[in-house]
């Protein structure tokens, strides 16, 4: 393990090899019985089978302990895995408080889900995303990262314990119920054509939007899982929106290894 600064308590430590997104998402992903045996990895230039994870010395290890303690772990408890999907079977067995189309809001905080955490998850996924220059390993482009600016210190404040939730910061919290979602994950990425930065990620059926304005814009608090009055969560059916986000690589990379028989 190399010794340097730790990018979330900045105190000189042994580093732990840390993962962008947790490797238990891959263990999720990689169905046991699955014919492919490694999730398949897509990006705007290669698709492939594999169980490489983006990974670095990022952390120390109280930190990872941290970081697991106050989110990661709970939160992939509640993602689709061979057992089922804990968050939506919870979903599903609750009064929801709207309905807007196909789309149904629920009270986090009235139905027992622990928000806070997977508030706090999100954050870190989209902070790791943003405090480190990590190794590419599926892509042209050497190394990924991600623009946070002047949210970057304090979000890492607050995953330290040392700063309140940030300012002006909203974290929408989705629930999959298309299976194609269910068995997905991909890494923090801009969306497009929003009225401030929205960097999102797919675990394993839980979709995380995390909003960044200053101001934030009219109405993006009141869907923050951490700061809305209900502690709303919401439960979509999200194929379009992923298969889309799928099409878009799909015409541009190419077709290796065992996916070119498939």
């Amino acid at each position: 393990m190399p010794i340097d600064a730790c990018k979330l308590c900045l105190q000189t430590n042994d580093l732990r090899d840390s993962h962008l997104l947790p490797a238990a998402v891959w263990r999720l992903l990689n169905e046991a019985g699955h014919k492919l045996h490694h999730p398949i990895i897509m990006t705007e230039k290669l698709a492939l089978t594999s169980s490489k994870q983006i990974h670095d010395y990022v952390l120390c290890g109280d930190c990872e302990q941290r970081l697991n303690r106050n989110g990661e772990d709970y939160t992939i408890s509640q993602m689709r895995g061979a057992r089922g999907f804990p968050l939506l079977e919870r979903l599903r067995v609750a009064q929801w408080i709207a309905q807007h189309g196909s789309v149904r809001v629920y009270s986090g905080s009235a139905i027992g889900v622990d928000t806070d955490k997977l508030a706090y998850f999100a954050l870190s996924v989209v902070w790791r995303a943003g405090a480190h220059q990590w190794r590419n390993i599926y892509s042209d482009k050497r190394t990924y990262s991600i623009q946070l600016g002047a949210f970057l210190e304090p979000m890492r404040q607050f995953l330290l314990g040392t700063g309140p939730f940030p300012a002006n910061v909203s974290v929408n919290v989705q629930a999959a119920s298309d299976d194609h979602s269910q068995k997905s994950a991909y890494t923090p990425a801009l969306a497009a054509g929003t009225p401030c930065p929205i960097y999102g990620f797919l675990t394993c059926g839980i979709h995380f939007a995390v909003a960044m304005g200053d101001p934030l814009p009219p109405g993006y608090l009141e869907t923050c899982c951490y700061n809305s009055a209900a502690n709303v969560l919401f439960e979509k059916n999200l194929h379009g929106q992923s298969t889309r986000a799928f099409d878009r690589l799909y015409a541009t990379t190419r077709v290796t290894g065992q996916l070119r028989t498939r």
